[in-house]
């Protein structure tokens, strides 16, 4: 090894995202990584990307949340390395619910995921960085701490809550340590520079997320909504419609009937030329599995229930934009065409 010594940077939530970007870096900057999170494929990724710059690197599947499992990782570390120099508590999770929707055990796993995680690594590693004589320990807050929430689909009440607790936690923590430097740069979370392709994988990636949990479709139609109006360019709408098509068809079908009306029930200014694109694309023979799969759902829905809303909705929003491709899609599933 080239360094004077070694140096060990321990990142939580490091399979994707930032994480994945401030372990390469940390790799980049002459450490090794420990890697901690619950997404063992992506988690291996990155460890490979890290491997490949010729860093060293532990995996751990791990709940952040746990503080025994945190003491667990920590010990295994130490006994391996015999160090850590660098604490990043960078895991979190978002919550779109509010206070009136919420429930107790919801606000809990916010909490535990995002606030109380770093509390359980900290924990775990000040001792170590006590003992041999120095270290930095980081963790991620957000404006939403100052905001109260600044995006519904990811950011309302409990997230913001944690993330506020995550300012005082740091403030303590460099009070009870005696660490110098510490409070000013507690004061507030600064928002960062971050590099345009990141900021939109972290987005989408955060959408993949609801779609995978099988989240409302409300949610997950406000989440695309929202993101589109940051960013509208084809690109991006091309992105939005391969994210959606990764749901299964009933969710597909319901976030379609969802994502061009707003909360107050207005339509949303780029409602139509969103459908367009979408409509299209479903109608190529490039996604001609994701047509078949949602003419099936269709048939079904139709061979329960002729009248279901849903079917009625996605047809005629449909129709809203190209009324061959209805024609065709009421056909297929043995439904009357529309005079």
């Amino acid at each position: 090894m080239s360094e004077a010594r070694q140096r060990v940077a321990l990142v939580t939530g490091g399979a994707r995202g930032i994480g994945r970007a401030c372990a390469r870096t940390l790799a980049g900057a002459g450490h090794d990584i420990v890697l901690v999170d619950l997404l063992v494929p992506e988690m291996e990724r990155t460890a490979g990307e890290i491997r490949e710059a010729g860093r060293d690197v532990m995996m751990f599947e791990a709940d952040v949340a746990s503080f025994s499992r945190a003491q667990e990782v920590v010990a295994a570390v130490k006994q391996k390395f015999g160090r850590i120099d660098f604490l990043l508590n960078n895991a979190g999770k978002a919550m779109p619910k509010g206070i009136l929707e919420i429930a107790e055990d919801e606000f809990d796993r916010t909490i535990a995921i995002n606030l109380k995680s770093c509390f359980n690594y900290i924990r775990a590693v000040a001792p170590i960085m006590l003992a041999q004589g120095g270290g930095r320990i980081a963790s991620m807050s957000s404006i939403n701490a100052l905001s109260g929430g600044v995006t519904a689909a990811v950011s309302r009440f409990a997230y913001a809550s944690a993330k506020a607790g995550i300012l005082g936690m740091t403030r303590s923590l460099a009070k009870e340590l005696g660490l110098s430097g510490l409070e000013e740069e507690a004061k507030a979370p600064v928002p960062v520079a971050v590099p345009p392709e990141m900021e939109r994988q972290m987005a989408w990636e955060t959408i993949k997320e609801l779609i995978t949990k099988r989240s409302d479709p409300a949610t997950i139609a406000t989440a695309i909504r929202e993101r589109l109006h940051a960013r509208y360019d084809d690109a991006e709408v091309k992105q939005s419609w391969l994210t959606l098509i990764q749901a299964d068809a009933m969710s597909l079908i319901r976030t379609f009937c969802q994502l061009p009306y707003l909360s107050d029930g207005r339509t949303d200014s780029i409602a139509r030329a969103v459908m367009e694109t979408y409509v299209s694309r479903l109608t190529h023979e490039k996604y001609a599995a994701t047509y078949t799969k949602i003419a099936n759902s269709l048939r079904s829905m139709h061979n329960a229930k002729p009248d279901s809303p849903t079917l009625l909705n996605f047809l005629a929003l449909v129709r809203w934009v190209d009324p061959e491709a209805a024609n065709k899609l009421s056909t297929e599933i043995g439904m009357p065409m529309a005079a």
